[in-house]
């Protein structure tokens, strides 16, 4: 809570481009990455008990680390509605201390039609990544429609309809020259611009890189809930007294660079 309030005091304005809230989660079990999520079972000594893993729920913004929630899952049971409580926790959070309504990036693992519902009636805009096996609903021209898979669709802009909610959303897909695949994402605002949008989602993805290989966090094998608790939190405060210290250098640097076009940052 003390690390939360620093960041939130830290972002207490945000600008035109930078109005954009990134989720993410990380898995302390996955098998692609064995080596910092070797944990499979973790001690809680506040309940004396034992959890064979966990997930960490992150929300960034301006590429600091700003809400971090851990939540518990028993042996071979994933129950999708604590995931959901977790997100929504998240979101009101934010309209409670900021008091505004932003773009809310994320990846497929948030591709679910009742987090879609939940953020049309908070009146956010989102932009989030479609799983390729998704079906949609496609309205065509003269009010027609079909459905298709979400793999199946071309670079376009779509016009679909979806369960749980009530208005149209469009699916925006497009190719880029540095992706193998297209990137399809849903959004609940025409916007060309909202697959550029989701783009930038990408910051979340270098605190994950930061954290593992600039702070060793691989490196750290534990049993113990409370002190790998007690590590991510020292991380998230690491990597926001760096960002503190290189937003107060910056004009600065940049007036050295006027000055002396050799010198760069």
């Amino acid at each position: 809570e003390k690390v939360e309030k620093i960041m939130i005091k830290f972002i207490w304005k945000i600008d035109e481009d930078n109005n954009f809230f990134c989720f993410d989660t990380v898995d302390t079990n996955k098998n692609s990455a064995k080596k910092m999520e070797w944990l499979k079972v973790v001690r809680d000594w506040s309940e004396w008990t034992l959890w064979n893993w966990f997930k960490w729920h992150w929300v960034s913004i301006k590429w600091i680390l700003l809400f971090l929630k851990r939540e518990r899952i028993k042996k071979d049971v994933e129950d999708k509605s604590i995931i959901m409580d977790v997100f929504e926790e998240q979101v009101r959070k934010i309209l409670d201390i900021f008091w505004k309504w932003y773009w809310i990036l994320a990846d497929r693992w948030y591709d679910d039609f009742k987090k879609f519902k939940l953020l049309i009636e908070l009146n956010f805009f989102f932009c989030i990544r479609l799983r390729t096996n998704r079906n949609v609903k496609i309205i065509e021209w003269k009010n027609k429609w079909k459905i298709k898979l979400v793999w199946e669709l071309q670079e376009w802009k779509y016009i679909v309809e979806i369960p749980w909610v009530k208005q149209q959303l469009y699916v925006f897909v497009k190719l880029f020259e540095w992706f193998k695949n297209p990137v399809r994402v849903i959004s609940n605002k025409n916007d060309e611009k909202s697959i550029e949008r989701y783009l930038k989602r990408w910051e979340i993805e270098r605190i994950f890189k930061t954290s593992k290989q600039e702070f060793d966090f691989e490196k750290v094998w534990t049993k113990s809930v409370q002190k790998t608790e007690n590590l991510v939190y020292l991380v998230q405060l690491c990597l926001w007294i760096s960002a503190y210290i290189y937003n107060k250098l910056h004009p600065k640097f940049e007036f050295i660079q006027k000055k002396n076009n050799n010198i760069t940052l």
